[in-house]
This record gives structure tokens, C-alpha cells and sequence, in this order.
């Protein structure tokens, strides 16, 4: 993190903003930025005054850090106090926070180069049931710069693995990615090779559902057991 600490605090609806010197912003206009406000209420921002002495802001409100970032190790981190995209998505997104926000990211992915695969061309996918879910390489992926990021709410029950066409399978970690969704690095692939997700179920949830069924059971015999004791008394 690029803050030492993190503070809930209510800046206000203020438009007081300034931009830091980490990333190039030449042509974003502050004056064009919207309040930082929500529904009529001041948008609260977790925070801090203090940065690490590798981060620098990116952007300032009341002198207080919003969004800041830096170069730390070999990789490059940018960070926000606030939920910037949200506070796009409330108004527009033909503003000038749009544009801070292409700045943000050409720094971030400076000197990388990266390729989409497309879907049905480069892979296809099928799920299979509720707890798995297979996917198709269409072609070699000679180097393991790939990952796939499955939008699906990440569980630790959850296994991942790449099975080849000669029925060879290897275990891959699952990455709890965005909003808690799953994500996967890719190994060296061939076209046919397959990235399978499965659910492995704990031992003790086959004891749950013998539960649940002999207590099913055990309420169908009390509903129709007074029908039992009229066939008698008669």
C-alpha cells in the first residue's frame, strides 16, 4: 500500500483538487471534474496524509491523497482512496476524470505489451454443470504470459487444472481477482489442451446431506402418521 495507514474521512463535497507529478497529466482539467459527492452526501474516502517514501499522488483532494502509486520492486502499483469508477458511473462518462484515468493506466502498463484472446477463434468454453466448467485452447500459447480471469465468485473449494490432449493434467493456483472472482496463470499451452474448474466438496458435506435427508424423512413419517393411527382406532 502506498499509505502508511488507512482512515474513513469526509473531505466534504469538495472540489478542491490537485494533481500530483507521478503520472503525465498534461490536458486533464481539474475545473471540469465533478464534487466528490453521492446522492446529495459527501463521499467518504479511506485515506491517509501520509505516503510511503516510494509512492507519490496522483491526484489530491484538501491536500489529501485520493490516488497514488509508484514504482515498487519490479512492478508499478496504483492505488485509490476512493471508488473513482462508481464516481464516473454516477454521472457520466464523457468527463475529465475519464481521461485522468486513461493517464493512470498508460502508466501503469508502460513498456508492456499484451494480447486479448478472442473468444470461439483463440478458445471456447462449456459449463458442464453448476460445479464445473471447461475450457478449449484453439491454439499454441507458446509462452506463459496468459492468464484468464473467470468472472465467477472465487471459493477456496474450487480447483483449477490444465488437462492435455494425451491426458496429462497440471494443477494450477487459483487468484482471488476483483471483486472476489477467479483468476488463473496460464503455463505453456497447446490447441486442444483444456482449463478445467471443478468444485472438490469437503468430507463432511456428504454427512450434511444425510442429514438433511433423514430429516426430510423424518418430517414426511410425522405428516402422515396420524393417518396410521385412524386406520387403527378403526
Amino acid at each position: 500500500m502506498p499509505t502508511e495507514k488507512l482512515v474513513w474521512q469526509n473531505l466534504g463535497k469538495t472540489r478542491n483538487y490537485r494533481l500530483g507529478s507521478l503520472v503525465n497529466t498534461r490536458g486533464v482539467n481539474l475545473w471540469r471534474f465533478r464534487l466528490l459527492e453521492w446522492e446529495g452526501q459527501a463521499w467518504g474516502v479511506s485515506t491517509d496524509e501520509e505516503l510511503r517514501s516510494w509512492a507519490k499522488p496522483v491526484l489530491l483532494a484538501d491536500n489529501i491523497p485520493l490516488i497514488a502509486g509508484g514504482e515498487y520492486g519490479e512492478g508499478r502499483v496504483i492505488w485509490s482512496g476512493m471508488n473513482i469508477l462508481n464516481h464516473i458511473k454516477d454521472y457520466d462518462w464523457d468527463n475529465e476524470e475519464v481521461e485522468l484515468m486513461r493517464k493512470i493506466m498508460a502508466w501503469l502498463l508502460a513498456g508492456y505489451s499484451g494480447e486479448k484472446l478472442a473468444w470461439e477463434k483463440d478458445y471456447t468454453g462449456e459449463r458442464v454443470g453448476a460445479d464445473r466448467a471447461e475450457f478449449t485452447i484453439n491454439r499454441d500459447l507458446e509462452t506463459d504470459g496468459y492468464g484468464l480471469y473467470f468472472k465467477e465468485a472465487y471459493h477456496p473449494y474450487w480447483q483449477a487444472a490444465v488437462k492435455t490432449e494425451e491426458g496429462k493434467q497440471e494443477k494450477l493456483k487459483i487468484y482471488r481477482a476483483g471483486p472476489s472472482f477467479k483468476y488463473v496463470f496460464l503455463p505453456e499451452l497447446k490447441a486442444g489442451d483444456k482449463l478445467i474448474f471443478w468444485v472438490t466438496r469437503p468430507w463432511w458435506y456428504g454427512g450434511l446431506k444425510m442429514i438433511a435427508l433423514l430429516s426430510l424423512l423424518g418430517l414426511g413419517v410425522y405428516a402422515v402418521r396420524p393417518r396410521w393411527m385412524k386406520v387403527r382406532l378403526k
